[in-house]
């Protein structure tokens, strides 16, 4: 099946001016929803995706100014020093109870004084509010951290987290 043009002159030609005008307006509409479907819905498509991103961005975003303005009024308000508090250990499962958040942590007690804990669905925000009591009040840092967002939008995280016993330097 080859594409002959001299025969498809011959049957434009042969066609009434209606017929002409119906080919030609179809032509248009074919190539109208096309163009749509090719290009400008799946624009559409990634414009609202995008827009949901910086939504939830600017949400993470506004999350993370709270978060650090709370922790400069921790930090503000607690300008003695850390309380000697004994054993890590001790110290981490004492201000777990103290904030009632044992329903989200499990702790195990690692060889070098350092402390293993795992969390499960726990708000973010408390996470790093206890955080924060640990290094101001007790002198407990952070050594490694491992979270990830349970869900879209949620607040909570599940991961790992390594405390140890004094900051660095001290």
């Amino acid at each position: 099946m080859s594409f002959n043009t001299a025969e498809l002159v011959k049957r434009w030609t042969a066609l009434s001016m209606r017929e002409r005008y119906l080919l030609v307006l179809g032509l248009a509409v074919l190539l109208l929803g096309i163009g749509y479907a090719m290009i400008y819905a799946p624009l559409q498509v990634e414009n609202h995706r995008l827009r949901q991103q910086l939504q939830a961005q600017e949400q993470i975003r506004q999350h993370l100014q709270y978060v650090s303005e709370r922790v400069s009024a921790l930090r503000a308000s607690n300008n003695e020093a850390p309380l000697a508090g004994g054993e890590p250990g001790q110290v981490i499962a004492d201000s777990s109870r103290q904030l009632d958040l044992q329903a989200y942590v499990q702790m195990q007690q690692a060889a070098d004084g350092q402390v293993d804990i795992a969390v499960q669905n726990m708000p973010f925000n408390e996470l790093v509010y206890w955080l924060a009591v640990l290094q101001q009040q007790h002198a407990i840092s952070l050594i490694a951290i491992d979270i990830q967002q349970t869900g879209a939008e949620t607040g909570l995280v599940n991961g790992r987290l390594t405390l140890g016993g004094a900051l660095p330097g001290s």
